[in-house]
């Protein structure tokens, strides 16, 4: 598909607070895919490995971590662990962030990765299976975060451990001015 060809769908990139339901009409008018709100999956990804640890989705203008956290965390070691990706300029930018629900809903995959089980696609790495997001559930301490391990949605304590996908907004040229970020 060429670039004029490429529908374009741009997500919520501004964190919000999400109630159950809320969350729920937001999988099914989008087209994402869970395995407990809406199995099938119209929405469609145009994915580039960037060959830098970073892939690019050229439907809905984000770049994400290909990887991720090494290791679980709670939601206050996840955004310091967002702050030094920016410190340190990772792939050249410096304004990575937690995933809102709806970005990290497009990820969602009924296919998977093939032998893994995994519902992510294939070039993301696997090790990532339970990720934070920005957004938050109506009850307070609660975040929304994305398993997909199991292609399940949900809502844990902020003091419970996820894994960390960062994301950041637009398609573009690396640009990092470590002047800046010192």
């Amino acid at each position: 598909m060429n670039e004029a060809e490429r529908p374009i769908s741009p997500l919520r990139s501004e964190p919000k607070t999400l109630s159950s339901v809320e969350a729920m009409l937001m999988f099914r008018e989008k087209g994402f895919f869970t395995t407990d709100w809406n199995e099938e999956r119209s929405f469609a990804s145009d994915l580039q490995d960037n060959h830098d640890g970073t892939i690019s989705d050229h439907v809905t203008l984000l770049m994400w971590q290909q990887g991720g956290s090494v290791g679980f965390m709670t939601l206050a070691d996840a955004k310091q662990y967002i702050a030094m990706l920016n410190q340190d300029c990772f792939a050249g930018f410096s304004d990575w962030r937690l995933p809102t629900l709806e970005e990290g809903a497009s990820l969602l995959n009924p296919h998977g990765r093939g032998g893994d089980g995994l519902h992510i696609a294939h070039p993301f790495d696997g090790k990532q299976g339970w990720i934070w997001t920005a957004d938050t559930a109506e009850e307070p301490g609660i975040s929304w975060d994305i398993s997909f391990y199991s292609g399940y949605v949900g809502c844990g304590e902020e003091a419970d451990v996820a894994f960390v996908r960062a994301c950041r907004g637009a398609v573009t040229e690396p640009y990092c001015d470590l002047a800046l970020t010192q």
